[in-house]
C-alpha cells in the first residue's frame, strides 16, 4: 500500500491536462485494492469506463486479463453509483411546472427481469419500488404523465404521490389532443427513443452487468466529455 500523499498523476497522457490527486482516497483508494495491475494501468481503465470503452477492446489494448478489466470497470460503476446516490439532489428530472413522462408506452425496465403477473406480492413489491423511485428521482411540482393501464404501475398507483405532483395525467388523457397534424404515440415515441436503445442493449448483458452498465451510461450523459475528469473527484 502507498502512503498517503500528494501524487501527480501525468492525466495529459490519458487526454487531460494534469491534476494533482490529493490522498489516494481522492480516486477512490477501494478502486485500486485488489487489482492485479499497475497503478497507471487502474487509472486508464478507469478512463475507459468513462468513456464506455468495450471491455474486450481494453483487454486487448493493455494486455491485461478480462478479469481485472473487469473487476475494475464494476468498481468504477460502483464509485460512480455512489457519488450519484451521495448527491441524488442534483441529479433529478422535472422541477415546477416541468413535464415528466414517467416510463414508455408497451416498454418498461422492469421487463429485464422476469415477474409473474400472477403473483401479488411481486407485483406489489414492484409497485412499491417504482413509486419510490419516482419520488427519489422526479423533483417536486413536475407535472407526471403516467400510463393509463398496467400490472405494475397505472395512472391510479400515482395517486399516493399527489402531494407531491399536483397534476397527474396518463397517457390516454393526451390522446385527446389527437389530431391530423399531431399523435400522441408517435410524439413519445420519438421523446422515449433514446431511452429505449439503452433498454433494448441492455438486455444483451447478463443481469450482473446491466447495473454497471446504466450507471455508465448516466455518468457519460451527464458529464459528457468531463466524464473522466469529474470521475476523479467523486
Amino acid at each position: 500500500m502507498r502512503d498517503n500523499h500528494e501524487y501527480r498523476i501525468p492525466y495529459k497522457q490519458l487526454g487531460m491536462e494534469y491534476l494533482n490527486i490529493c490522498d489516494y482516497d481522492s480516486i477512490g483508494e477501494d478502486l485500486i485494492l485488489g487489482a492485479k495491475c499497475k497503478f497507471n494501468n487502474a487509472i486508464k481503465i478507469s478512463r475507459e469506463w468513462c468513456k464506455g470503452s468495450d471491455i474486450d477492446s481494453i483487454t486487448h489494448m493493455l494486455g491485461i486479463s478480462k478479469t481485472v478489466v473487469t473487476g475494475i470497470y464494476y468498481k468504477a460503476s460502483d464509485v460512480a453509483e455512489n457519488f450519484i446516490r451521495s448527491n441524488i439532489n442534483e441529479w433529478q428530472v422535472g422541477g415546477p411546472g416541468a413535464v415528466v413522462i414517467t416510463f414508455p408506452q408497451k416498454y418498461w425496465l422492469e421487463t429485464l427481469d422476469v415477474f409473474d403477473s400472477d403473483n401479488r406480492e411481486q407485483i406489489k413489491f414492484i409497485k412499491s419500488h417504482i413509486l419510490q423511485t419516482v419520488r427519489t428521482i422526479v423533483a417536486p411540482g413536475s407535472i407526471l404523465v403516467t400510463p393509463y393501464n398496467s400490472i405494475l404501475c397505472s395512472r391510479k398507483d400515482f395517486e399516493c404521490l399527489k402531494s407531491l405532483y399536483p397534476t397527474i395525467v396518463s397517457i390516454k388523457d393526451l390522446t385527446r389532443h389527437n389530431n391530423e397534424k399531431q399523435n400522441v404515440f408517435t410524439n413519445l415515441a420519438s421523446i422515449w427513443k433514446t431511452v429505449l436503445d439503452v433498454c433494448e442493449e441492455a438486455q444483451f448483458h447478463n443481469s450482473f452487468y446491466i447495473r454497471q452498465f446504466v450507471v455508465g451510461h448516466m455518468w457519460r450523459r451527464r458529464y459528457g466529455e468531463r466524464a473522466f475528469e469529474y470521475f476523479c473527484i467523486s
